[in-house]
């Protein structure tokens, strides 16, 4: 079977949208139940139009499907008393999340978005 043979086997799942579920693991101690966080992949379009600065949370933020990082409650409960401003949903993710935790879930999402080392192999050098 050729190449092409091969991607028309596939039909529409070329297409389809990786996704997966990652634990964070001290959210999960904290809450005392699995906390998790689905994730989908981006496209190289997603990721061109992001903006640069905070890149690793607004990939999260653009990558996650629930929980909804966005929602209002969370921003009210994670915002410092001192402060009359809702927190904007960057400083959510960089609240929310511990500096590893973040890296950790853009390297998930990278990686579900074809950039991990194991996307592509070399099987012949010419």
């Amino acid at each position: 079977m050729d190449s092409i043979d091969m991607l028309l086997g596939c039909g529409k799942k070329l297409t389809e949208i990786p996704t997966a579920e990652v634990e964070v693991s001290r959210l999960t101690e904290m809450a005392g139940e699995s906390f998790v966080v689905r994730i989908r992949a981006l496209t190289a379009r997603e990721f061109d139009e992001l903006p640069k600065d905070d890149f690793r949370a607004h990939v999260i933020l653009k990558a996650t499907i629930d929980p909804e990082l966005v929602d209002i409650r969370i921003a009210d409960m994670l915002k410092p008393a001192s402060r009359s401003a809702r927190l904007t949903p960057v400083e959510v993710v960089n609240a929310l999340f511990l500096p590893g935790e973040v890296i950790n879930l853009y390297n998930a999402i990278t990686d579900l978005s074809g950039f991990g080392e194991e996307s592509i192999k070399n099987i012949r050098k010419n």
